[in-house]
């Protein structure tokens, strides 16, 4: 009795904290301002054809290939809205929380509740499962992957690897750094199953390895070198790949990983230290954990915890490829949104440990850390839930306030044109709800800068040529994004 209220409780308990994440997602999709890179899209791909969208016609990264194409297939269907737009990234939430659950309550129900609040307790990641971009999207099939990665090993059903080359796809498709993702996977599926085929042998089964296997595999590379070779050839005769960091591996991308877990939070220096060397530390710790299990032929451990196996070789391989591509390459180490697919592949590999140390007798322990560590990181977003603005576009906060309050001031003469100048950040928002709204009226903005007189002034308050506009109208000050709209006449 007291088991089927537990499972009662924690079901209800998950379903209401789904609910909470998505109402935060779907209420911020739809009431704040499109976003520049958001914007850039919409001009620039959602109207293109479907055959220059996938090829990447004009070799410019801005263009999330499986994005712009559901965003143009959204918008034929339920229009122009922010909402309508945004609708691929939302259902990519669901389809991330969906597997988190299905992950969690099937390996762990007992921890099911807080893993899953842990999986998806990140401010930085909500945002971007609210808009038009391609990283909620790359997320939630990269999960998807994952899972059914797994699910094979238990299953051994072809289905499973279909589904796991499908959403690989669709990952790196939404997002092309997701490719590094789909590579590790391909490597970590055959060092397990290379792993598991000694155990099996050892304990008298037969290898599950399938030559059908390996066809479903071979079939799926094949259509991914076909699905990217002209956008990765275009990509490089652009030689646009170099953006992010140059310090190092723990500095720019573990640290900027880190400053979007805080979000807007306030935190020191020394904080962020500390939490470098944990997450370095633990990671290290995993490393031994793994290959003493493994050269010590833990059975238990290869086949109870394959799951975490796969989590734990996914992300060092990732770790590794970054590090050696900087080497040889000079690339750049990801940081920011760019980076943030792995923090969910760090999450798991944490989730999962404490599972281990659960199911290895340490109760008490393990459930203690989970609740601790969920608390935590539900209550980093309770503190920085904001329906105003996402962070990496903060400037954008007001733009759309400010079109609507144009709109509003050009109703007293709607047989005049008009004429905005921007500070050069807001080209593309500005633009996109000039088109979105029909205002023929209003002259289409540029990224030239202010040269010359307008109708009405968009800018940021640090613009110096906001000194020189201090005496005219002022319509609207968005104290958020430090951005000010002035009439010009």
């Amino acid at each position: 009795m007291a088991t089927k209220f537990y499972k009662y409780l924690s079901f209800t308990l998950a379903g209401s904290f789904i609910l909470f994440i998505l109402f935060i997602i779907i209420h911020k999709a739809q009431i704040i301002s499109f976003t520049h890179d958001e914007g850039y899209t919409y001009g620039h791909y959602v109207h293109e054809n479907f055959m220059d969208i996938l090829s990447l016609k004009d070799g410019f990264t801005n263009n999330h290939i499986l994005n712009s194409i559901l965003m143009k297939y959204s918008e034929m269907i339920f229009g122009s809205s922010e909402l309508a737009l945004r609708l691929p990234n939302i259902l990519a939430a669901v389809i991330y929380l969906f597997y988190c659950c299905l992950l969690f309550y099937k390996k762990v129900p007992v921890l099911g509740l807080l893993f899953l609040v842990i999986m998806a307790s990140n401010t930085y990641l909500i945002d971007f499962f609210g808009l038009a971009r391609g990283y909620g999207l790359s997320i939630g099939f990269m999960l998807m992957s994952f899972y059914h990665l797994c699910s094979y090993f238990e299953t051994k059903k072809d289905k499973d690897i279909i589904l796991f080359n499908l959403a690989a796809i669709f990952a790196f498709l939404s997002n092309l750094t997701l490719l590094y993702f789909y590579i590790a996977a391909l490597i970590s599926f055959y060092v397990l199953s290379y792993i598991w085929f000694k155990v099996k042998k050892d304990i008298g089964e037969n290898n599950f390895m399938t030559k059908k296997i390996n066809r479903i595999n071979l079939v799926s590379i094949i259509l991914s070198a076909m699905l990217l070779f002209e956008p990765l050839r275009r990509l490089l005769k652009g030689n646009i790949l170099d953006f992010g960091g140059k310090n190092g591996f723990i500095e720019d991308t573990i640290s900027t990983l880190i400053y979007g877990l805080f979000y807007e939070i306030k935190h020191t220096i020394s904080e962020v230290v500390i939490i470098k060397l944990l997450v370095v530390s633990f990671f290290l710790f995993l490393f031994v954990l793994m290959i003493w299990h493994i050269i010590n032929n833990s059975k238990y451990f290869i086949l109870r915890f394959s799951h975490f196996i796969l989590a734990y070789f996914i992300l060092f391989l990732l770790v590794l490829f970054s590090v050696t591509q900087h080497a040889i390459l000079k690339s750049d180490f990801f940081t920011g949104r760019f980076a943030l697919f792995l923090y969910p592949l760090f999450m798991l590999n944490l989730v999962f440990f404490i599972h281990y140390i659960f199911e290895s007798g340490l109760r008490t322990e393990g459930f203690s850390a989970a609740c601790i560590i969920a608390s935590v990181l539900f209550c980093l977003v309770v503190n920085n839930i904001n329906f105003k603005y996402t962070i990496d576009w903060k400037y954008d906060a007001g733009t759309k306030n400010a079109m609507e309050a144009i709109v509003k001031s050009h109703a007293n003469r709607p047989n005049e044109s008009a004429e905005l100048g921007i500070n050069w950040l807001f080209e593309p928002t500005t633009n996109f709800y000039r088109e979105t709204w029909k205002l023929d009226w209003l002259k289409k903005t540029t990224r030239e800068g202010i040269l010359k007189e307008y109708d009405y002034y968009f800018i940021l308050n640090t613009d110096s040529i906001y000194n020189n506009l201090k005496d005219k109208p002022v319509l609207l000050v968005s104290s958020d994004a430090n951005s000010i709209l002035i009439k010009g006449f």
